[in-house]
C-alpha cells in the first residue's frame, strides 16, 4: 500500500511518463506517445514494432491515472485522462470485430490476419489482444453489437482453430507450442495477454461459460509436477491467475473495486488479511463435477451479480457458493459439452447420441454447460443455474443464436486475399445430423 503522503509525487510521475520513453530501453515509458497523444493511437506503418498493444496498454494506462487524479481531487485532470482511455476504440475493426493495427492516415493494416503473432501486437495475436480494454468491458461489448454478439465473439476463441502466422518472427515461438499443446482453439493461456478473456463472460451475462472455462484450465493445463506450469510466470501473473480462480473470483481490471466471480476449487478456503480482518469462501458442494455456481451469498444476502467488490472483502466477509453439476438436455437426455452448448435450439432438436458423439470436440464426460432447451423457468439473473439465461432462446430468429465466429469475407490473408470465416458450427452439426 502506497503512503498517502507519497501518492501525489507518484501521479506527477505517472504523468511524466505520458510523453516521455527511456533513450534506450523503448519498454520504460511510452514509446510513440507523439502519435497517441494526437491521434488517439500508435500507427502501424511508422517503423514502432507492436503498435496496437502498445496503444491498448497506454489506454488502460490512462485509465488507471485518472482514478489516482480523482483521488486527489484533480476532476479536470481526471477528465482529460478518462477521455484518452478511450484510444482503445480506435484499434477496433468494425468489419472483423477485432482489433487491428491503423496506418497513419486512418486506413487498418491489409493484408490482415487474426492468426498473426507480433507485428501489431506482442507474443500474441488479435485473437488475443482484442480483449484487451480492461477498464471498458461494455464498450467493447457495444462495438461488438451488443452482449450477444460478444459473448459470441468469445465462443469464437475456443472453436476456431490453433493456427498461426509466425511470418513476423521467422520461427515459431514457445508461446505458440503453448497455445497449440493446450488444444483449447486460439486461447493461449501459456501468456499473459489474454488471461482475464474467460472472465468477461461475466460482463456478457453468461457466467456459466467462465465458470466451465475456468476449471478447464485449471485442471488441464495446471499441475504440481515439474511441468506444471503452461507457459511464461512473468512476474508471478500465471501463478496469481491460479490463486485467484481457485478461490473463486479474478481481477479482471486491477484499479477497480471489482473481482469477477468463477469457480472456486476448494470447499472451504479462509484468506487472513492485513488490516486484521478475515474472508471464509464456502463452497460445501464443490467437486469436479459441480462446477457450476447456482448461487452466490455475501454474508447472508444472496447476490445477483457475479462480481465481489473489493471494499466489501477489505472489511471481511463470508462467501458462500452453493456448486451445482452439469445439466442434461429435458429433450432427450442428452449431457450437453460447452461445444453443443453453442448450438442453436434447432441443431439441437436434430441431435442424436451417435451424431452428439461424433461432432462433439470436446471431452465429454458430461454436459458441462447448459440445456438449450430451458428445463427450469426460474426467474433469469446474472448467476446462472441450469437454464438460466437460456430459458428464452426459443425466442427471436434463428440467424441470431447461430454460431457466427466471423463476418464472411471479413479477413484477409498473409498473402493479401481475402479470406472467408469457417462455416458456422451450427451448420456442420445440421449436416452431420442429417447425414446420421
Amino acid at each position: 500500500m502506497t503512503p498517502a503522503e507519497d501518492v501525489a509525487t507518484l501521479y506527477e510521475a505517472m504523468l511524466a511518463g505520458r510523453d516521455k520513453v527511456h533513450p534506450s530501453v523503448s519498454s520504460t515509458g511510452r514509446l510513440g506517445h507523439e502519435y497517441y497523444n494526437t491521434l488517439g493511437y500508435v500507427p502501424y506503418n511508422v517503423g514502432i514494432n507492436e503498435n496496437a498493444a502498445r496503444t491498448l496498454e497506454y489506454a488502460y494506462d490512462d485509465w488507471c491515472i485518472a482514478q489516482t487524479a480523482k483521488m486527489l481531487g484533480k476532476d479536470e485532470d481526471a477528465k482529460r485522462l478518462e477521455k484518452a482511455s478511450q484510444n482503445y476504440k480506435n484499434m477496433f475493426d468494425p468489419e472483423t470485430r477485432l482489433m487491428r493495427g491503423r496506418n497513419e492516415d486512418g486506413t487498418f493494416q491489409s493484408p490482415f490476419s487474426p492468426y498473426k503473432w507480433g507485428d501489431a501486437f506482442t507474443e500474441g495475436n488479435s485473437w488475443h489482444y482484442t480483449w484487451s480494454v480492461f477498464h471498458d468491458v461494455d464498450g467493447l461489448a457495444s462495438l461488438m453489437g451488443g452482449r450477444e454478439a460478444f459473448a459470441t465473439m468469445l465462443d469464437s476463441v475456443f472453436v476456431v482453430p490453433p493456427i498461426y502466422d509466425d511470418s513476423y518472427y521467422g520461427f515459431r515461438i514457445h508461446e505458440i507450442t503453448e497455445m497449440q499443446v493446450a488444444d483449447m482453439g486460439n486461447y493461449a493461456h501459456g501468456n499473459q495477454p489474454a488471461q482475464h478473456m474467460i472472465y468477461l463472460y461475466n460482463y456478457a451475462g453468461q457466467p456459466w461459460k467462465a465458470q466451465y472455462w475456468t476449471r478447464e484450465v485449471m485442471d488441464r493445463l495446471y499441475s504440481s509436477k515439474p511441468d506444471g506450469y503452461c507457459g511464461d510466470e512473468d512476474n508471478g501473473q500465471t501463478s496469481a491467475w491460479y490463486v485467484f480462480s481457485a478461490l473463486g473470483f479474478y481481477p479482471v481490471c486491477p484499479g477497480a473495486d471489482e473481482y469477477a466471480v468463477g469457480s472456486p476449487v476448494f470447499r472451504k478456503a479462509v484468506i487472513h488479511l492485513e488490516n486484521g480482518n478475515t474472508i471464509e469462501i464456502d463452497a460445501p458442494e464443490n467437486s469436479s463435477e459441480n462446477r457450476y455456481v447456482g448461487k452466490m451469498a455475501i454474508d447472508g444476502k444472496v447476490s445477483e451479480r457475479p462480481f465481489l467488490s473489493y471494499s466489501t472483502l477489505l472489511e471481511g466477509a463470508k462467501v458462500r457458493f452453493e456448486m451445482e453439476p452439469e445439466n442434461l438436455c429435458c429433450l432427450h437426455g442428452l449431457r450437453l459439452c460447452i461445444v453443443c452448448s453453442m448450438l442453436s435450439a434447432a441443431a439441437l432438436h436434430n441431435l442424436t447420441r451417435r451424431t452428439h458423439r461424433r461432432i462433439c470436440r470436446s471431452r465429454c464426460r458430461g454436459g458441462r454447460d447448459l440445456c438449450r432447451h430451458g428445463r427450469r423457468q426460474t426467474p433469469d439473473t446474472a448467476l446462472g443455474d441450469g437454464a438460466r439465461g437460456m430459458r428464452n432462446l426459443a425466442a427471436g430468429s434463428d440467424d441470431n443464436r447461430r454460431m457466427a465466429l466471423l463476418p464472411r469475407r471479413a479477413v484477409d490473408s498473409p498473402l493479401g486475399r481475402e479470406q472467408t470465416a469457417p462455416q458456422p458450427l451450427q451448420r456442420n452439426v445440421r449436416l452431420s445430423a442429417e447425414a446420421g
